[in-house]
Order: structure tokens, then sequence, then C-alpha cells
């Protein structure tokens, strides 16, 4: 049986049971009767059904198979039933297969999903553990940083000393150029005083050694002379020049 018979067939009970349905109310224009007739055919028609019911489950064929009588064939309910039973087997696996399908593709969006949460989730975790990194790195830094202010601030207060203890020897270096210059021309005069007073005239080449010419008005000339201090003391080294400037001594 095709499914634009069942579809007729289908149609035609529900036309034959709206039929029924508006003829009651037609035919009862009283409210209350209406309810009561209505009450009424509802029960009368439960009734036919259930005993078509139990006649049909004592007289029921087997629907599978071909049958080899006519009687059902030409009894519209056993047909009705039959093409329900042959066809409702097709939306049910439709259905069925169709659930199937989408508890599969469900189950696997679930799967991806859970996937890739858990990517997500380990790469949140480097992140994580990456971010706690640059933290410490950024501590330490930090750290480094104070530090080296620290020794920068230590730094600038030693060269302001440094600065303020060379000012003071600038100072110092300042004055004794100042008393130098004051000095040399006297110590020239000193010089030029005890030449003239000694007959001594120094070579002040080499400072460890007393050395230079002295004049002798004896010996009508001057005598080159050479004494290391070192080699004698404070008071053998004045008496040899003394004796150097007298001329009893040629050395």
């Amino acid at each position: 049986m095709t499914a634009s018979k069942r579809k007729n067939e289908t149609t035609v009970a529900s036309n034959m049971v709206t039929r029924v349905f508006v003829n009651n109310v037609h035919n009862n224009p009283n409210v209350e009767d209406y309810k009561e007739n209505d009450k009424q055919w509802v029960f009368d028609t439960m009734n036919r059904i259930q005993q078509l019911r139990s006649k049909w489950q004592l007289d029921q064929p087997d629907f599978g198979s071909s049958p080899s009588s006519n009687t059902y064939l030409d009894d519209p309910i056993a047909s009705a039933i039959r093409s329900i039973n042959q066809g409702d087997a097709g939306p049910e696996q439709r259905l069925l297969a169709e659930a199937t399908q989408v508890k599969a593709g469900l189950t696997h969006d679930i799967q991806q999903a859970k996937e890739l949460c858990d990517q997500e989730s380990s790469v949140l975790v480097q992140l994580a553990s990456k971010l706690v990194n640059f933290r410490e790195q950024r501590k330490a830094l930090l750290q480094q940083i104070h530090d080296l202010d620290e020794r920068q601030w230590a730094s600038q207060q030693r060269i302001a000393l440094y600065q303020e203890e060379a000012s003071q020897e600038l100072d110092v270096v300042s004055d004794l150029e100042e008393e130098k210059k004051r000095q040399v021309p006297r110590l020239k005069a000193s010089i030029s005083l005890y030449a003239v007073t000694t007959g001594i005239k120094w070579d002040f080449e080499n400072p460890d050694i007393l050395s230079g010419q002295v004049d002798i008005p004896s010996h009508k000339g001057f005598k080159l002379f050479s004494i290391d201090p070192r080699d004698y003391s404070p008071v053998e080294t004045a008496d040899m020049l003394w004796n150097l400037t007298e001329g009893r001594t040629v050395i």
C-alpha cells in the first residue's frame, strides 16, 4: 500500500469523525444537551474501537507475508491497520538513523571540544609557566636596577668627596706655586751670594752628587769638583767643601 493511499485513508477517517462531531453539534443547539450527547458519542466510539480491536486481535493475519485470502484485502480497517503496521518501521528507522547520526555528530563535536580544551589548557599552563619566569626575571632585573642605583648614588657621593679633596689639593699646589714664585728670586739671590762668597758654581744636573766648579784665588782659576754625600758624613762633606773654598784641597 502506497503512502498516498494511507494518507487518503487517514484523511477520510478524519473527515468522518469531523462530520459526526459537527452533526452532533448542529443537532444539539442546547449547550448542555450538546455536552451530554458529545460524552455519549465519545463513549460509544471508544466501545466500538475496543470491540474492533478485540475482533482484530482474534482474527489478525500475518501481514508480513502476502495474504492468501481476499477477506482482509476487502476490509478497509484491516487494510488501514496493515498499512500502518507496514509503514511504521520506515519512519522509526529513519528517525533512529537520524538520531544516531546526530548523536555521533554531537559526540564527535564534544570530543573535538575536549581535545581543544585540553590543548588550550596545555597552552595556558605553558603560558602561565612563562609568565612566572618573566615575573621572576623582572623581579631580578628590578633588584639589579635598585643595586645599580645605590652604587651610582654611592659613586656620586665619592666623586663629590674626591672633587672636594682635589680642589683642596689644587689650592695647596697653587699656594706652593705662589710660594715657589716668591722664593725663587730669593733663592737665586742667595745662591748668587753663596757663589760670590764661596766661589762655588754648582752643577745641578745630578741632584744626588755635589758637583760644580770652585774659584780658587790662590790658583787664579776654577777647579771642578764632585762629591758623593752618600760616601761621607755630613760633617766630612762640609769640611771638604770648606777646604775647597780655601784652596787647600783639590778634588
